[in-house]
């Protein structure tokens, strides 16, 4: 989390000759650009579109990330990280079927997301209305906090709400619970 904080840095350039790390249009990566490490937070771009060697999305990796609304992620990410989207300001993350682990709040107080989308053919999530759970649907996993439902009802289905599943819901007032 050496640059977690850094809201003026605009790109990470990583010499040629480093043996761990690598960068691209400013971005961290791992030496062969399988994951994503560090989104600098002061970097404007308009969306961005992770590159399709991705397979990880780091943990913190967009934490605290403000400057675009819109993230492409491509097919072949499996892994998104612990908080990896931690207090970002993405209005939609469209999950991709080859996503089969999210670290535990990787949407943690995202309060401008409205939608999570996930692949119909994705073995692990799904998505009811833009929330996101496990495929059983026994597990509700994440809440966008930018809805603009005032009340949700959890389906009877579910038995178990992920710890901060409902973080930074600036508009809701009441969640309806099964007996």
């Amino acid at each position: 989390y050496a640059f977690s904080s850094a809201e003026n840095l605009t790109k990470i350039q990583v010499a040629d000759g480093n043996l761990k790390y690598s960068s691209e249009d400013g971005v961290l990566f791992n030496k062969d650009k399988t994951a994503l490490i560090l989104f600098p937070l002061g970097k404007d771009a308009t969306g961005y579109t992770i590159p399709e060697s991705v397979d990880t999305i780091y943990q913190r990796a967009f934490i605290w990330y403000r400057k675009t609304q819109t993230i492409t992620i491509p097919e072949g990410v499996t892994t998104i990280g612990y908080e990896a989207f931690f207090n970002s300001s993405f209005t939609e993350i469209k999950l991709p079927k080859t996503v089969t682990e999210i670290g535990v709040n990787a949407f943690y107080s995202c309060s401008w997301l409205t939608n999570i989308a996930v692949a119909e053919d994705n073995e692990k999530y799904t998505s009811i209305d833009g929330v996101l759970f496990n495929n059983d649907k026994d597990t509700l996993i994440a809440y966008p906090a930018g809805k603009d439902a005032s009340s949700y009802t959890i389906p009877s289905s579910v038995k178990y709400v992920n710890g901060n599943a409902f973080e930074g819901c600036r508009n809701l007032e009441s969640v309806y619970v099964w007996a």
